[in-house]
Order: C-alpha cells, then sequence, then structure tokens
C-alpha cells in the first residue's frame, strides 16, 4: 500500500497558516505525521466496516433512471446472479432490462418512483411487462449498504420503550417504529399527517381482537419472500408467521391486510 510522504499532506488552510509562523519545524512535522496517522486509521476502519459484498452494491447505481434508461447502459446479469432468491428467470430479467429504453416514462425524478411505476406497468391482460426487471430493482434498493440503520432502529426502541412504558407489547413497539420512520421518509409528523380512507377503515372494533398468539413477547419471526404477491394495488412484501404484511403504494404505510 502507497501512503503519501508527510510533507505532501495538506492540512487546511487555517494548519498551514499557523504553522508557517512556528519555528520549531520538528514539531510541526511530528504534528503531520500524527496527523496521517490518523487519517490512515479512519480509512482503514472505515473500510472495515464496508460489507463484504461491496463490489455488488457499487453496481446499484446503474438501477438510477438515468443509468436505466441510457442506451449505454451495462449487463444486470452480474446483479442477477448474486440475488437468484429474487431473480429466478435470469434470461428473462437480462430482456426486460434492455426493453426498458423502449418505452417512455414518466417518474424519472428517483429511483422508487421509477421503478414502482415499471412494476405496476401492464398489458391489456393485467400482466407486468417488465415484473422480473423491477421485483430486482425494488428488491436490491431496499438493501441497507451499512448496519447504521439497524443500530438506528435499536437507540430509536429504546426512546420509545421507557421504564414507564415497559409494559408495551411487540406488535405495538413495532407499529410505532413503522409510522414514525414512515413519516419521516415523507418529510411529515404526526401534526401535519393526514390519514387516508383506507387507513381510516382500519380504526374499528376489530382491532382490540388479539389473540394470545399476537400478544407474544417475542417478535414475530419474519420470511423473505422471493416473489412479491400482488393483490389489488397492494404489494406483498415480507411474510411474517404465515401473514402477509402489504405496503399500500398510495400511502407508504405498512400495515397488515
Amino acid at each position: 500500500m502507497y501512503i503519501m510522504p508527510t510533507a505532501t499532506v495538506y492540512l487546511h488552510y487555517d494548519f498551514t497558516s499557523y504553522a508557517d509562523g512556528l519555528k520549531d519545524k520538528k514539531a510541526v512535522e511530528s504534528v503531520k505525521e500524527k496527523c496521517k496517522g490518523m487519517l490512515v486509521q479512519m480509512a482503514h476502519q472505515s473500510r472495515a466496516r464496508l460489507p463484504a459484498n461491496i463490489s455488488i452494491l457499487e453496481k446499484l447505481d446503474m438501477l438510477h433512471p438515468k443509468e436505466a434508461l441510457s442506451q449505454l447502459k451495462i449487463s444486470i446479469t452480474t446483479i442477477a446472479q448474486e440475488f437468484q432468491v429474487v431473480c429466478q428467470d435470469i434470461g428473462e430479467t437480462e430482456k426486460q432490462w434492455s426493453n426498458l429504453t423502449n418505452k417512455t416514462w414518466g417518474k424519472t425524478g428517483n429511483e422508487s418512483s421509477l421503478w414502482f411505476e415499471v412494476y405496476e406497468d401492464r398489458d391489456a391482460a393485467g400482466d407486468s411487462w417488465f415484473g422480473h426487471v423491477a421485483q430486482l430493482a425494488l428488491t436490491t434498493l431496499a438493501l441497507p449498504v451499512s448496519n447504521a440503520a439497524v443500530e438506528r432502529t435499536v437507540s430509536t426502541v429504546t426512546i420509545i420503550k421507557t421504564k414507564l412504558r415497559n409494559r408495551l407489547q411487540c406488535k405495538t413497539l413495532e407499529s410505532l417504529l413503522q409510522v414514525k420512520y414512515c413519516l419521516e421518509w415523507r418529510g411529515q409528523d404526526c401534526r401535519s399527517f393526514h390519514p387516508t380512507p383506507q387507513i381510516l377503515q382500519k380504526f374499528n372494533s376489530n382491532m382490540y381482537n388479539i389473540t394470545k398468539k399476537q400478544d407474544c413477547l417475542e417478535a414475530p419471526l419474519w420470511k423473505p419472500k422471493p416473489c412479491p404477491k400482488e393483490t389489488g394495488s397492494k404489494l406483498a412484501i415480507l411474510q411474517p408467521e404465515g401473514k402477509y404484511f402489504t405496503w399500500l403504494l398510495n400511502t407508504d404505510i405498512l400495515i397488515p391486510p
């Protein structure tokens, strides 16, 4: 590994201006050497915290609308091979990836808007034109690139479940976390959020019919589904204990069916 000489390391204008006025040049070189060592150590620590499949994650840039809709784009086969649990037909996925440029898309502002539009594109029979490649894109874009999100969630749990609220059930705690993060993602809070008619329909007497199995202290076992199950305007993403949780595309709120 090549490391630049200490004399070539630039430590900002303020440090350079102050160091030029000092007579003890050895002390200045010592400080520079320590700063260089700190930067090298920071680089090592940052690299050690990167996921093992960083080379695959770096290729997810191709899912950006500008890259995905370009005439000169690279093959998506590498990503498809890494996620064969989701992408079970690599040939069809590659074909759909190549045909994306044959249609004009309206929502090209960001990745999520584009790929949700691609997923919802249907023919006259209701079959998805680009279901394979859209499913692969939506799944890979949801992957966390580090454990920072998990650590942040754990910290949020300790804020919500305090000593005074230590009897919160896992179901209630999970729902509070979902509401919090969905509102943050949409740039809203409890004062600016307006529930949709679909959400208001959930507030009825059935919401109090909780069985002991649902009210257990242990979190449900989440099982990722290899293929989304579409039910109307809802997209099934996860399957806890045999029941689908659905993402309402029009409300962006994760709720049980």
